[in-house]
């Protein structure tokens, strides 16, 4: 009698927990059409069979091995997609890391080339609307511009000092997922054709002097720990194939427009082009040096408007390593080193005056568009 009613309860303890299942699915399943409609079949779909991985490979120049790019659909509707990469170097070493996502549908991946120099490199770069990877070969580790996502693990993760600071690259070719193949489209031409590049001015826009002309990045810095939010660059274009790169921001904070101003030669000085006011940049062209430009009357700091007028400049090797402020008694900028010694920063020279050169044109880093000035 007592094994009959002990049967009789475990039947009901698993029908109850049958039933509970059901239940709980059931409910999930009204929850997910409710929520879904008619995408809900396949949500449950995509949870049920993850999609699977798709791969491109890309030969890598002078026969360093090749890289396989794969992408996995991340989402069940939307086109967004997880990526990860194989590199197999022609060495026998392997390298293989997740990259950061793609949440902006079927578009394209750039490949670019940077060849080994100073003990670095070469690098491989890739480089979309996200934002950009790069990969040093020599010592197979990797870093990207996605600051606060950590897609790469930490033993695989380039150190600082090895990353590559020029602008540089020669252009590989690109993966185009716009026809949802994924193919590799080998290239020889910047800009390739049929892609628009919005995060890029080019050809190169001429100078008030024919020699010169310019092109403009929007990329992000590598080196995170240096600059922060630096994510505009001016690359000139000189004679005898001179290549002159600096980062630049807008006139004003919180704004879209960086104009240029040129300042011709003068009493054996210059030309000098400026872009920028707060936090701007001056290019010497004629000694090919770059500086950072600071203004005492900042716009989003009102009380800096009611001191004395000042600019200095400071070359822009000296950036990283200190610290700048302005002395409002004395009327001048300090550089504070590491070690704390300071320096009083230079003046600007004397053909320069801040905005009132022959006016340029502007750049809108909102759309990477540049615009002539009236009558240019």
């Amino acid at each position: 009698m007592a094994k009959t009613i002990l049967k009789k309860s475990k039947w009901r303890i698993t029908a109850w927990v049958a039933g509970g299942m059901v239940a709980v699915v059931l409910l999930v399943v009204a929850a997910g059409f409710y929520a879904f409609g008619p995408f809900a079949p396949m949500m449950f779909m995509w949870l049920l069979v993850p999609s699977p991985w798709q791969s491109t490979v890309v030969p890598l120049p002078d026969g360093k091995g090749e890289i396989t790019v794969q992408f996995r659909a991340s989402h069940p509707f939307l086109a967004e997609y997880d990526r990860r990469i194989d590199i197999r170097l022609a060495d026998g070493r392997r390298l293989r890391s997740p990259i950061v996502g793609n949440t902006g549908g079927r578009t394209f991946l750039l490949l670019f080339w940077q060849t080994e120099g100073q003990g670095t490199g070469p690098f491989l770069m890739l480089e979309d609307k996200q934002g950009a990877t790069w990969i040093d070969t020599q010592k197979l580790c990797l870093h990207d511009s996605f600051k606060g996502i950590d897609s790469i693990a930490v033993e695989d993760r380039c150190q600082y000092a090895t990353l590559p600071t020029s602008m540089d690259w020669t252009y590989l070719g690109r993966i185009d997922a716009r026809d949802g193949d994924r193919r590799y489209i080998p290239g020889d031409q910047w800009p390739p054709d049929d892609t628009e590049i919005p995060w890029h001015i080019w050809p190169p826009v001429p100078l008030p002097d024919s020699r010169w002309s310019f092109e403009a990045i929007e990329r992000p810095y590598p080196r995170w720990h240096l600059q922060h939010v630096i994510r505009h660059w001016l690359v000139l274009h000189g004679p005898d194939g001179v290549r002159l790169q600096t980062w630049f921001r807008t006139d004003y904070f919180g704004e879209h427009i960086a104009n240029l101003y040129w300042y011709p030669e003068r009493e054996g000085e210059g030309p000098y082009l400026q872009i920028g006011l707060e936090d701007g940049a001056i290019i010497d062209l004629r000694r090919r040096r770059t500086y950072r430009l600071f203004y005492s009357w900042k716009r989003h700091f009102p009380a800096s408007l009611s001191g004395p007028e000042v600019f200095a400049i400071q070359p822009d090797a000296e950036v990283a390593d200190t610290t700048v402020g302005f002395d409002a008694e004395r009327a001048r900028f300090l550089a504070e080193r590491r070690d704390g010694s300071e320096y009083v920063l230079q003046s600007l020279p004397a053909i320069v005056e801040p905005g009132k050169g022959v006016h340029v044109g502007h750049i809108n880093t909102w759309d990477m568009t540049f615009t002539p000035a009236a009558g240019k």
